[in-house]
């Protein structure tokens, strides 16, 4: 018989219901799903008698502490890697792992009491849900959010046991949420605000474990196996191909679900066997990432100093690490290659007011010069850790600070103090949180998550510049998030009872960035726009944004550079055929947004929106309509815009005229350059390279790096050249003013000489760096 399909959470229900609200807040929509509808009759079920588990629950055996890595094997595998191999000589904070027993299986369900309907079950408590993609906060079940429908299926093993992984996982929870529960009623109910909670090294053992499947099942463990094996260009290839060739695996998938059922199954012990079993059974690149975890880390109980402040959680909260990450790719062929990156701190929030956070060894007081010897390596970035004042102190063992012959014994302690983090870090832990969210956030309070969106928005270290030209972050939806929380009150119905009210799923009339004053109208005018098309034209704009978003994240996939920079020409050539009066305002949208996404409001968000909308090389554009013929005047706001924008932002970063030149360059080789413009046309200095260029299908030729850099050079002296004999400014400018426009068009923001580049970081150097004078980025 074929396993039933089931609903896997990626984020146990044990958690979310932490976050459960108390009732449905302003401005929330509750979600009708199916777990909602009315309960159908349980008279035949309720006749029956429910059987109690007499048995007791089988203690777990006890194990010792795995100390440092003990087989050369994994040493190397973790040098090879560039991770740190040795552990710090605190092994007390080092806690080993116990197998979970294979007698205990998932627990039961229990059934619901006869007329107890879904919206009673206090196990299926409703959750605030912020979609990120419709915009919308909602009212949800814990019991279809933050999960994939049969994410954990082995369609590899037999019909009646392809959920056996899910089962497993319901174990270690069922043990995680035990020693979870025990440190949140201690956390409420201790006597003092200093006291410490003692536990046992099985208990810890479960808790690390945990931890580290819970990030292994994160979205983007599960993204990187569910694809094909042709399809798959990550650096670990070879390792990949050949663990799937040794174990018979026709599907990546199955190299994610048997390394998690290796991790499951293998009982961590004293001596050490444990780390040689996940090394010979499990893929070796995700079981040395397994024991690095569970070796080079200690945990910590946090809390927020303020009784007012709380947690928040994200669809990939459990994911996520702090610290700088080093990546190389081939000049050539702009694929991955070596790269390291340094997890300062892995967080974990299990409720509002308790967040678990695992500290590196590296910033364990005495280990100092460690630190220093690793931030000296050349493949890791002089990056301070986000949290590296903030005081995060070890756990102490029962057995001492240094106990003499050390041996781990199962009946060893460990006390734990609850540290209390200020509104300041804690905003800073949210926020990497809210930073990384890609689908979905949820909180509890809507007054201190609206504290945590408000410092979001204007952390100075959370303004992350995007690496991609053309990729949709998300920030622009919890921008939006922002805004509701924050007009939420002032829309709802206060006679109403709260689940009817429903957050607007469209921007607001008053949206700022649809805020346009009467000079703003002008060069949308003068491109043929009119009153009665606006609206429809805005609209356009929109979805030509989201249209690009979407073929952005789908290249994110996509690991040679030359197929993403070929994607994003298909869709800029296709963007070039739209009406000049669309591509006006998308470019100005593309702009308000990257200027949130890039630099993060300046001083606050309307004003930041407000000042977007200024006059950029668009309206150079649409100045010129009458003289630039029509059919160019779409591809000459997406170049110029582009182009402006990448300039000033390398300019802004600190950027020298070598880093001005080789973005330059760069620029040349997505949009072609000054002798294939429609300025030089029907002379002696066109040439048609440019559309070879911008071709999604280029010739092997141009994809020579030496090529490219030879026609740039090119192109640089004939701007040169056609800049000081001004025959472009002859030929099309018929008075001063044309003449202005044109120049800015043609020299700063289109094609500009080396002269040019050397007068934009000047300006840009000279400018406050407090408030930049365009936000363009």
């Amino acid at each position: 018989m074929e396993a039933r399909s089931q609903y896997h959470h990626f984020i146990p229900r044990f958690v979310l219901r932490e976050f459960a609200s108390t009732a449905a807040g302003p401005g929330i929509a509750v979600a009708t799903t199916g777990t909602d509808a009315a309960p159908k009759s349980n008279k035949k079920r309720n006749q029956k008698k429910k059987k109690k588990n007499k048995s007791k629950q089988q203690q777990p055996k006890t194990v010792a502490d795995e100390g440092g890595l003990e087989t050369e094997e994994v040493a190397g595998a973790l040098e090879d890697l560039d991770i740190e191999e040795e552990a710090p000589a605190e092994k007390e904070n080092t806690p080993s792992s116990q197998e979970i027993p294979k007698q205990r299986t998932k627990p039961k369900r229990e059934k619901l009491r006869s007329g107890l309907g879904p919206e009673n079950d206090p196990k299926n408590p409703l959750i605030k849900h912020y979609d990120m993609s419709k915009m919308v906060i909602e009212e949800q079940r814990i019991a279809r959010v933050y999960g994939v429908q049969d994410l954990y299926r082995d369609l590899s093993a037999k019909d009646s046991n392809m959920n056996h992984i899910e089962s497993k996982l319901g174990t270690l929870e069922q043990y995680a949420s035990d020693v979870v529960r025990r440190i949140r009623e201690y956390q409420k109910s201790r006597p003092y605000r200093n006291s410490v909670i003692t536990l046992t090294r099985i208990e810890l053992n479960y808790l690390r474990k945990f931890l580290f499947i819970m990030k292994y099942r994160h979205s983007l463990y599960w993204r990187k196996y569910a694809q094909e094996v042709t399809a798959y260009k990550e650096i670990d290839k070879p390792q990949i191909i050949a663990y799937m060739q040794r174990n018979n695996m026709p599907q990546l998938s199955e190299v994610w679900l048997r390394t998690m059922q290796v991790i499951l199954d293998t009982e961590i012990d004293p001596e050490g066997s444990w780390q040689r079993t996940l090394m010979r059974d499990a893929f070796v690149l995700d079981a040395v990432a397994y024991i690095y975890h569970m070796t080079q880390f200690y945990l910590t109980l946090c809390e927020p100093s303020n009784a007012d402040d709380e947690f928040v959680i994200t669809d990939n909260g459990f994911g996520i690490h702090e610290g700088p990450t080093f990546i190389t790719r081939n000049i050539q062929t702009g694929e991955e290659e070596a790269g390291s990156y340094t997890e300062y701190h892995l967080l974990a929030p299990l409720s509002p007011r308790l967040m678990l956070v695992l500290r590196s060894h590296l910033l364990l007081k005495g280990n100092e010069r460690k630190l220093r010897e690793h931030r000296m390596r050349p493949d890791v970035t002089n990056q301070k850790s986000l949290f590296e004042d903030l005081e995060l102190e070890p756990a102490v063992p029962s057995y001492g600070a240094n106990p003499v012959n050390f041996q781990a014994r199962n009946d060893h302690t460990f006390s734990f103090k609850f540290h209390t983090v200020s509104r300041k870090y804690l905003n800073l832990f949210n926020g990497i949180l809210l930073h990384e969210a890609r689908e979905s956030i949820t909180w509890r309070t809507d007054s201190a998550m609206k504290r945590t969106m408000a410092a979001f928005i204007i952390h100075p270290q959370l303004k992350m510049i995007p690496r991609a030209v053309y990729i949709e972050t998300n920030r622009d939806s919890k921008i939006h998030l922002e805004k509701l929380l924050r007009q939420g009150d002032e829309h709802a119905p206060k006679s109403q009872p709260a689940r009817q009210n429903q957050v607007p799923k469209t921007p607001l009339p008053k949206d700022p960035i649809w805020r346009v004053d009467p000079p703003e109208y002008d060069g949308y005018h003068k491109l043929g726009g009119t009153h009665e098309t606006l609206e429809k034209d805005k609209k356009a704009a929109k979805r030509l944004q989201d249209e690009l978003g979407n073929n952005a994240l789908k290249l994110k996939n996509t690991w040679s550079l030359e197929e993403r920079n070929a994607g994003a020409r298909k869709d800029m050539i296709r963007f070039s055929k739209q009406p000049a009066q669309v591509i006006y305002y998308y470019a100005k949208l593309w702009r308000a947004n990257a200027s949130i996404t890039g630099l993060g409001p300046l001083s606050g968000l309307p004003g930041a929106m407000l000042n977007s909308m200024e006059d950029g090389p668009e309206n150079l554009v649409a100045n010129l309509a009458h003289v630039i013929p029509a059919p160019y005047h779409s591809r000459l706001i997406l170049e110029a815009s582009n182009k402006s924008f990448f300039r000033r932002l390398i300019a802004l970063r600190g950027g020298e005229l070598k880093d001005m030149m080789r973005t330059e360059a760069s620029l040349f080789s997505q949009w072609g350059g000054f002798r294939s413009s429609c300025f030089l046309m029907d002379t002696p200095h066109y040439s048609n390279v440019g559309e070879s260029i911008m071709s999604a299908k280029r010739s092997q030729t141009l994809k020579d790096p030496g090529t490219m850099t030879k026609i740039f050079s090119e192109d640089l002296e004939k701007r040169e050249e056609m800049k000081k004999a001004g025959i472009s400014e002859k030929r099309w400018a018929k008075t001063e003013q044309e003449k202005r426009w044109l120049q800015e068009l043609l020299w700063k923001a289109l094609w500009p000489t080396e002269h040019d580049l050397i007068e934009l970081v000047i300006m840009v150097n000279s400018e406050t760096p407090v408030e930049p004078e365009c936000v363009i980025c």
